[in-house]
């Protein structure tokens, strides 16, 4: 018989047939716990039952036609299969059913309440009575008080294996990791924000994984204490590797994913806004116009991994950074990322420009920008489903996401401009 697959059947339909069959079930065993004639036994292996009289059969409850008693297969009772078997079967049904619960997003009440009615069947008697159990929710959690918060350290090892377990490529001896660390408010209503630590199989195809949170009203005071854990175990990942399936593998360090505020913080170096700020190169910025730029003649002097540990620009660093005892390149490390230098950086800074700057020099007039947005409404119900979001007016631009400036960047924008932007010749 085939089995279907929970993990395509909503919990509701999943509750009422199982209950529907338990009742079943639950009719063919009589007050001594012999099972009754008249009610066959699902199970192909079993002996066969006697046959009895139609009449018996339907004054049973739970008997009626309309009952698919097909739909689910119950897992074979030790009489009937070998022990093997039936443990195989159990596993199966406990995967199955943390999958569903796992993939649906079904409420840990509602799995309890499921497991209490399979456990009123002796097929289900091995099942836990409680998700919690099931989904080997941890009973405790070790916090670490990381002022002005806390930090959970979930581990960086666990998390490699997790995803080369869930990804379906073949990564030889050898794989590379990404961390991510920024800072996320948890709402407009609370000041608290979580500063999580993710890390990412490069070229594996799955999710990123948490190896450490932070929680606090504040971002961490004391980045010692926040990266402790985690340095630790980065630093022993790339010394030793990691065994996955008796096999050792190679972890590589790929690169820091972190926005400008975040990198100067992780580095304890000035911030992008400062006369030392840049991470690349010696070069000093100046003031002008209420802003500090780079316009420095000359070639600057790249930095290297060498002369910031080394420290050699001392208006460059705030204080010592955890991240040196890391065997890894402290300037390569950190690249530009794309979606915070190019999209809400260079293309926001342009469409301000456009719509907001100095009149004296170059700025759109209403005409202009009306007949801009009415290019971008006009345009909506040609963008396919591919792309996240469709065109807002570009009056809107200061509420576009990075997803938005980007579309506008390689796709609407050349489009809709055409003809309003002057000629640059």
């Amino acid at each position: 018989m085939e089995r279907k697959n929970l993990s395509k059947i909503s919990s509701r339909q999943i509750r009422t047939k199982l209950a529907a069959n338990v009742k079943v079930a639950l009719s063919s065993f009589d007050e001594s716990g012999e099972i009754l004639p008249s009610i066959p036994v699902n199970n192909s292996n079993c002996d066969e039952p006697k046959e009895a009289s139609s009449g018996a059969a339907s004054s049973l409850p739970g008997s009626s036609s309309s009952v698919d008693s097909e739909d689910f297969t119950f897992p074979r009772s030790p009489d009937c299969s070998s022990s093997s078997e039936s443990d195989q079967e159990e596993l199966n049904l406990v995967q199955d059913l943390v999958e569903w619960s796992l993939e649906n997003n079904v409420s840990q009440t509602a799995v309890s309440q499921l497991l209490k009615v399979l456990k009123k069947h002796p097929c289900f008697a091995s099942l836990p009575l409680d998700s919690r159990t099931l989904l080997k929710t941890p009973r405790q959690t070790q916090i670490v008080d990381v002022s002005p918060g806390q930090y959970v350290h979930f581990g960086l090892v666990d998390g490699l294996i997790r995803s080369l377990q869930n990804s379906s490529s073949n990564f030889g001896s050898v794989i590379q990791l990404q961390v991510g660390i920024d800072g996320i408010p948890i709402s407009q209503s609370s000041g608290k924000q979580l500063w999580p630590i993710l890390g990412y199989v490069c070229d594996s195809g799955t999710a990123p994984f948490e190896i450490g949170i932070y929680c606090g009203k504040q971002k961490p005071g004391s980045l010692n204490d926040y990266l402790r854990l985690f340095v630790r175990d980065l630093k022993q990942v790339l010394l030793q590797g990691i065994t996955y399936k008796n096999h050792q593998i190679q972890v590589i360090f790929n690169a820091f994913i972190a926005d400008a505020p975040a990198r100067a913080f992780l580095k304890c170096v000035k911030c992008h806004g400062g006369y030392s700020a840049c991470e690349k190169c010696t070069i000093y910025g100046e003031y002008i116009e209420r802003r500090v730029v780079y316009i420095q003649e000359g070639q600057s002097v790249p930095r290297t991994d060498a002369s910031f540990r080394a420290k050699l620009d001392d208006d460059h660093h705030l204080g010592e950074t955890p991240l040196t005892e890391l065997p890894i390149d402290l300037i390569t490390s950190f690249p530009f990322e794309y979606m915070h230098l190019i999209c809400l950086g260079v293309v926001r800074k342009l469409i301000c420009l456009w719509l907001k700057g100095n009149v004296a020099k170059f700025r759109l007039g209403g005409k202009e920008v009306n007949e801009i947005s009415f290019r971008l409404y006009k345009i909506q119900s040609y963008v396919p489903s591919d792309f996240n979001r469709k065109p807002r007016p570009i009056s809107e631009f200061n509420r576009w996401k990075a997803s938005e400036l980007r579309q506008f960047l390689l796709y609407t924008g050349p489009t809709v401009l055409k003809g309003i932007l002057p000629d640059p010749n």
